[in-house]
């Protein structure tokens, strides 16, 4: 019988990733303080961001993670607001859901790279 995948810690999950890998940044306007996130792999995928951000000097203040009446999500208290994020590439897709389910708006843009995607 095939044995379900380990799940990992975004502390895993980011260091799993190094920093040639494809990077994306996200430009929050206005500045967030704060976004709701699903459980799983959406909750997992902020904060591997935060972790990137962070060990980028970008996360002074650092960041918090509490229940909300809603047990499917978390409440990701980014402090004094985060307008900067930085994602790996097998991230975005989470990321950005969780940024557009939060009603944010700002621009995206693979690192390296010209084009910019509002959103």
């Amino acid at each position: 019988m095939p044995r379900a995948p380990a799940r990992q810690t975004p502390e895993e999950l980011a260091a799993a990733h190094d920093y040639l890998c494809e990077l994306w940044w996200v430009h929050l306007t206005p500045p967030a303080r704060g976004l709701f996130a699903a459980e799983g792999h959406e909750l997992t995928a902020v904060i591997a961001a935060l972790i990137v951000c962070a060990r980028g000097g970008g996360l002074p203040n650092g960041y918090a993670v509490a229940p909300t009446t809603d047990p499917a999500q978390r409440w990701v208290d980014l402090g004094a607001g985060m307008e900067w994020l930085v994602c790996h590439e097998g991230m975005m897709r989470e990321v950005m859901a969780c940024v557009r389910r939060n009603g944010l708006h700002g621009a995206y843009r693979k690192a390296g790279t010209e084009r910019v995607y509002q959103f």
